[in-house]
């Protein structure tokens, strides 16, 4: 009996990761191979903005594709599930060639999305659910109409980075509601667009692709693209939606209540909700999750994952991603009582701003013995802190309380001390999940039925391994988040004074 498998795709926000899952099983990974991206960005210092090669972005992605169609028979290969990075944006002419192809770190649009949000703001994030303007589509192609308007008049169509690498492979332009959500041109209330602020942000609704709903293939793969990946030609192609998002459905999330983390390069928290929650105060964000007819409350932690990489940077090679997990261990909780605040903590989104932070030690030092261990725990605690934090902030906005463990993915969930600190630092039981869970969410998307997501959800809950909380572990981090807190807030206000 012939074996078949899904072959899943995520343009993560760190690298691209191309996977290979039994489709019965699609919570497995056969074969999995990850490869970095070359971000190109102006020598201009004052500019924010950022681009991929598209040649260089495609050859890179059918490199690392047909080196994992070689695993298999190619026929086994029954279908591709595309998921991507949040915030990226790809621009097509009318003859389906490529304008710009943009990571969610491109940000030229940073002033056209300050006069959006001074203008619009209360009305785009009542009908949006999302903050900032900056990341949407309408202020990106604004951007262009302002200072390129001769490129701008080609645009013909405006859509995710998913979007174009299906195109890429099938030849079909269209987009999902999960994506579109991200892209600021979806109102989560109607699950339409929303036709009154993209007509006063000038707007062209003809440059949103045909939208298809998460779950539907979206065409055979091209002969031509077959032959080159590996693949047969009668593989289907599936846009799966932000790699958030199918991350979220790999850890089950789907019945009201429900939370979890994303803890990768970011820290996004999910909270799974029956309706779309708005905050009056535009601190997080809400919008249709991929499961059907359920929601999503967020908190955004910050960038995480990169402010990790930082201190390991600048702690060497003791700290290296091989060793850093034997590093920590070293320390006791709350890292001899050094604080960090680098950076992650709840994010107001309706305020994105630079801000103040740095670690603080108990002094005389000459007495007090800092040791690199001390560091590298105290920047892991901040994770884990401002992932409490986020939470409590979606706990109050949506006025309701937690329904079972706490769901990790994402590279943090690589770790079991992590997992401890962050079951600890909760006060709640985690369920720690698969680091690869874009890509399992993905694997879901295009091997099951959609009418059986729930039945297989059910048995990928069944993977995770539980973290309880420990007395000690909750009593002294019950401190340290107050340490903590206190510290954040003082030091972000000195953006004030220096």
């Amino acid at each position: 009996m012939q074996n078949s498998y899904v072959l899943t795709i995520d343009l993560g926000s760190s690298k691209l990761r191309v996977s290979l899952h039994p489709k019965e099983k699609p919570w497995l990974i056969v074969e999995t191979l990850a490869k970095k991206y070359r971000v190109y960005k102006p020598l201009d210092p004052n500019s924010f903005s950022s681009h991929f090669s598209e040649a260089e972005l495609w050859q890179r992605v059918s490199s690392v594709v047909s080196q994992i169609s070689k695993k298999v028979r190619k026929e086994e290969i029954i279908a591709i599930s595309v998921t991507s990075q949040r915030g990226g944006l790809v621009l097509l002419d009318s003859q389906g060639k490529t304008i710009h192809v943009a990571p969610n770190t491109d940000l030229r649009a940073v002033f056209e999305g300050i006069k959006i949000d001074q203008d619009y703001g209360t009305t785009l994030y009542g009908l949006t659910g999302h903050v900032p303007a900056l990341f949407f589509a309408p202020s990106k192609v604004q951007w262009w109409k302002n200072n390129h308007p001769r490129i701008a008049k080609r645009i013909s169509k405006a859509s995710s980075l998913g979007s174009w690498l299906t195109y890429k492979l099938s030849g079909e332009i269209s987009i999902v509601p999960t994506d579109l959500s991200e892209l600021g041109l979806l109102d989560p209330g109607t699950m339409d667009l929303p036709y009154q602020i993209l007509k006063s942000l000038e707007f062209d609704k003809e440059l949103i692709p045909n939208v298809l709903p998460e779950g539907t293939s979206v065409g055979k793969i091209q002969n031509s693209v077959a032959d080159l990946l590996g693949v047969s030609n009668q593989a289907e192609i599936f846009l799966a939606g932000p790699d958030t998002h199918t991350s979220i459905l790999s850890m089950g999330n789907i019945h009201s209540g429900e939370g979890g983390v994303v803890a990768g390069w970011s820290g996004p928290v999910h909270l799974t909700t029956q309706r779309p929650i708005f905050d009056k105060l535009h601190r997080t964000i809400t919008g249709p999750s991929l499961f059907p007819k359920s929601f999503y409350l967020e908190a955004n932690s910050g960038a995480i994952g990169g402010t990790l990489e930082v201190i390991k940077t600048l702690l060497g090679g003791r700290a290296s991603s091989s060793k850093f997990e034997g590093l920590i261990a070293k320390s006791r909780r709350n890292s001899n009582y050094v604080v960090s605040s680098l950076g992650p903590h709840a994010y107001d989104l309706s305020m994105p701003a630079m801000s103040m932070g740095g670690m603080l030690f108990p002094t005389p030092i000459t007495h007090h013995q800092i040791l690199p261990a001390h560091i590298a725990r105290a920047a892991i605690e901040n994770v884990a802190f401002a992932i409490r934090q986020s939470l409590d902030l979606c706990l109050e906005i949506s006025q309701s309380s937690l329904l079972g463990p706490f769901g990790l993915s994402g590279g943090f969930a690589s770790g079991g001390i992590f997992c401890q600190i962050l079951a600890d630092v909760l006060n709640r039981p985690v369920n720690q999940f698969s680091p690869f869970g874009s890509s399992i969410g993905s694997a879901i998307i295009a091997g099951v039925d959609r009418s059986e997501w729930g039945t297989v959800i059910s048995e990928v809950k069944k993977q995770a391994r539980l973290i309880e909380p420990d007395v000690r572990g909750v009593i002294e981090y019950k401190e340290g988040f107050e340490r903590w807190e206190h510290f954040s807030s003082d030091v972000g206000k000195l953006i004030d004074t220096l």
